[in-house]
């Protein structure tokens, strides 16, 4: 019995937690549109959306990370896959902002995404765009 309980009390505590990291559709776009400096914001949105898995994606829930951001080349033991972990969603955008600022010069965005290499998927830009907000 208190075997049982014990398994109980940790599934929900998990709950918990997954519920508690979670942001959603309404606060990440709030957040992208108040970003002035921020251009494109609804591929940007787009974009968080496609890389998070509408905002379940386990990177999304414990990194904080809305858009899949690694560092290069650095990997540590424990992050395998070199993805920067964020304190809270909004420091990745914070860092998107940035990101697009530094390299971003104008023109047409989708285009700017394949140039820079921004996914190794060869459809990113499609599936992008297949993304109903």
């Amino acid at each position: 019995m208190i075997k049982i309980m014990k398994t109980i009390l940790l599934t929900l505590l998990l709950s918990i937690k997954v519920i508690g990291l979670s942001q959603s559709l309404e606060e990440v776009k709030e957040y992208i549109y108040s970003q002035d400096s921020l251009e494109h914001k609804e591929i940007v949105l787009k974009q968080a959306i496609l890389e998070t898995g509408w905002f379940k994606s386990w990177n999304c829930r414990e990194r904080k990370n809305l858009f899949g951001f690694r560092w290069k080349p650095w990997v540590s033991e424990n992050n395998k896959m070199g993805y920067i972990i964020f304190d809270t969603w909004k420091e990745s955008v914070d860092y998107y902002v940035r990101w697009q600022g530094r390299h971003y010069k104008g023109g047409d965005y989708y285009e700017f995404l394949e140039e820079v290499g921004y996914a190794t998927s060869t459809t990113y830009v499609d599936k992008l765009k297949s993304i109903k907000i």
